[in-house]
């Protein structure tokens, strides 16, 4: 393989080989220049389920990326997407050498596991099957499991350009319909943020009938994260960064199960304090300030609704 080629590697095992081929479909497309100036083409493979039983026949396709040196910088390119119906998606380590512009992967009924990867947009979708993974970005990471947990280490960068995307803004969303959410969020900033330019995040997470847990291991001393969370008929737990000053507005309708903030000024190593401004019989207002007030560009929000289950935020 040539160092500047991508190879696909695709193999077919069955035990019905007429079958196989009367049903089968392997196709390259035809190459074609995109409107940015890249070089695209890919693979169509299909089986006709009605002709070839699905248990009788599989499928391995290998994509190899082409490596950097050593001493050279991560490989750039451009988009890769793939729709894969049935089977499991593994993404080896990627991250340090190779960089995405742009990701697009969906699968139904197996999983999608990510080693490690770096795009400045990442989009992974699955039906009847988990999403698990590191991933780092610049721009967006969303992600949607239907019957389906969600486990993602997710690192946001802001102020850093790779490729043909930026985003003020770094975001990622997590969706999930019956499948439990858990997530750390690493909140990094690159050379771009100075003392007047506070970086800004912003986590969106909603669930139902599943527990959702969401942590920030990593996060400037000053930033800006802006987190919605919304869950039903199972626990939520949340915990801010340890530097997180801002606004909160936690929701609960019901009586029986009031948002619980955890929060010992006496021990906080950064000496913030909290103050409850409103309390009704839904939502409760707060407003967690550092030392000596908020910072004039820092200010982050956290709004948080749990329908009939447990709503616990860690600062």
């Amino acid at each position: 393989m040539s160092g500047h080629h991508i190879k696909v590697d695709v193999a077919a095992y069955s035990d019905d080989w007429l079958g196989f081929e009367r049903a089968a479909r392997i196709c390259q497309t035809t190459p074609h220049v995109t409107e940015t100036g890249y070089t695209s083409e890919g693979f169509l493979i299909s089986a006709d389920p009605a002709r070839l039983s699905e248990d009788r026949t599989a499928f391995d396709i290998v994509v190899r990326l082409p490596a950097p040196t050593w001493t050279s910088q991560p490989l750039l390119l451009p988009n890769v997407s793939a729709s894969l119906y049935g089977f499991n998606i593994l993404v080896d380590n990627m991250d340090g050498f190779v960089i995405f512009d742009s990701v697009f992967m969906r699968s139904m009924g197996k999983p999608i596991h990510i080693g490690s990867m770096h795009a400045n947009n990442v989009r992974l979708q699955n039906w009847n099957g988990e999403i698990a993974g590191a991933l780092t970005s610049s721009n967006r990471i969303d992600l949607y499991a239907h019957n389906g947990a969600v486990s993602v280490n997710a690192s946001l960068l802001a102020g850093r350009d790779h490729g043909n995307t930026h985003a003020e803004t770094p975001t990622v969303i997590v969706t999930t319909i019956n499948g439990a959410i858990k997530a750390d969020v690493n909140l990094l900033s690159g050379p771009r943020a100075t003392t007047t330019i506070v970086p800004a995040y912003k986590t969106i997470f909603h669930t139902n009938d599943a527990p959702l847990i969401v942590a920030y291991p990593a996060a400037p001393e000053h930033h800006n994260l802006t987190l919605f969370a919304s869950n039903s008929h199972a626990p939520t737990t949340l915990r801010l960064p340890e530097s997180f000053v801002g606004g909160l507005a936690l929701r609960s309708p019901s009586p029986y199960r009031r948002p619980v903030v955890h929060f010992d000024e006496g021990t906080d190593k950064r000496g913030r304090t909290l103050q409850v401004t409103s309390m009704g019989d839904d939502l409760m207002t707060a407003r967690v300030a550092s030392r000596g007030g908020v910072h004039e560009l820092q200010g982050g929000s956290v709004d948080a609704r749990a329908i009939d289950g447990a709503l616990d935020l860690f600062l």
